[in-house]
């Protein structure tokens, strides 16, 4: 396939095998000529093997619950790319140590941000961003692969829309998991799309909760904890390193995940290094396993951007 050919030969050739993705490519392209754009071409044109069959997954989660996907796709995007240009002028996030609280109330309890686009928009970048995509394949490969096949039992923390719980869920059926967040409209949305996408109640429990503070676990009781998109919107990720090493089993997994040098609305740690990165997880009882470092300029040789995305696959240090 080459980006010559017209988006509309692509789709199709593709709407039969995937009819919700080449329709929403179809009205997105309509109402974006240039936003998103070189990022769609490059999915279509370099990961089209993985890009086809994850964004109808995605999308078809997302209609279950009634989204609104390319309206809170841009709306996200947008947001993001205004604090990125921010931060490449200032050097500096929106939020630090020690303004959690006004996060908290800005973002994570603001239904004029977690239920117009927030929850919605950063679901659907799993398809839709190439960077997020390869980390949605390298979750897949690398660690949803590995876990047990019997029945076992997980956490998640910030679980935010529920899609990593989902994928365990899905693939797993003797798997039984647990989920935290700091957000009541992120338990809703997680919630709903688990249910609505054919995941058992008594198979999951989501509840409120602040990876501030312990864990309430036993130590060496989880088989496994997905902590994605966590770490750079903490106050004290030393902390919560610390109680996700505390409480896996000897042979327990771990999928982590944080940005570098990469804003957002609602970021305040701000890792400079991937040398950092790594250095907390070891110091916090984690042995990495395997590393993805996605570096934004892989994507687009002209870009300056240094956001680089790194996710980690890590077991506790015995």
């Amino acid at each position: 396939m080459s980006k010559e050919i017209p988006i509309n030969t692509i789709l199709n050739t593709k709407e039969q095998d995937y009819p919700v993705t080449a329709a929403f490519l179809a009205q997105f392209f309509e109402r974006s000529t240039l936003l998103l754009r070189s990022q769609i071409m490059f999915l279509l044109t370099e990961r089209e093997a993985f890009f086809w069959p994850t964004a109808e997954k995605i999308l078809k989660l997302n209609q279950n619950i009634d989204g609104n996907p390319i309206d809170a796709l841009l709306e996200y995007t947008v947001a993001f790319l205004r604090e990125q240009i921010k931060f490449l002028s200032t050097g500096d996030y929106r939020y630090d140590e020690t303004t959690f609280d006004d996060a908290f109330k800005e973002v994570y309890d603001n239904p004029d941000v977690m239920e117009a686009f927030y929850l919605e928009g950063l679901l659907v970048t799993h398809a839709f961003w190439p960077i997020h995509l390869d980390m949605h394949r390298f979750f897949e490969e690398s660690f949803l692969q590995q876990l047990k096949q019997e029945e076992s039992l997980g956490v998640e923390l910030g679980f935010g829309h529920g899609l990593y719980l989902f994928e365990i869920l899905d693939k797993y059926p003797k798997t039984k998991a647990l989920g935290f967040d700091i957000s009541q409209y992120s338990l809703a949305y997680a919630n709903k799309l688990l249910l609505q996408n054919g995941i058992a109640a008594d198979r999951f429990d989501l509840a409120l909760g602040d990876v501030r503070e312990p864990l309430s676990f036993d130590d060496s009781t989880l088989d496994w904890c997905v902590f994605a998109e966590v770490l750079e919107h903490i106050p004290t990720p030393d902390f919560a390193l610390r109680e996700i090493a505390r409480c896996l089993k000897p042979d327990g997994l771990a999928f982590i995940t944080t940005a570098i040098n990469s804003n957002a609305i609602d970021h305040l740690w701000h890792f400079n290094t991937l040398d950092e990165v790594t250095a907390m997880l070891n110091a916090n009882n984690l042995e990495i396993v395997a590393l993805k470092e996605l570096p934004l300029a892989d994507y687009d040789s002209k870009s300056k951007d240094p956001t680089i995305d790194c996710a980690f696959v890590c077991k506790p240090l015995v």
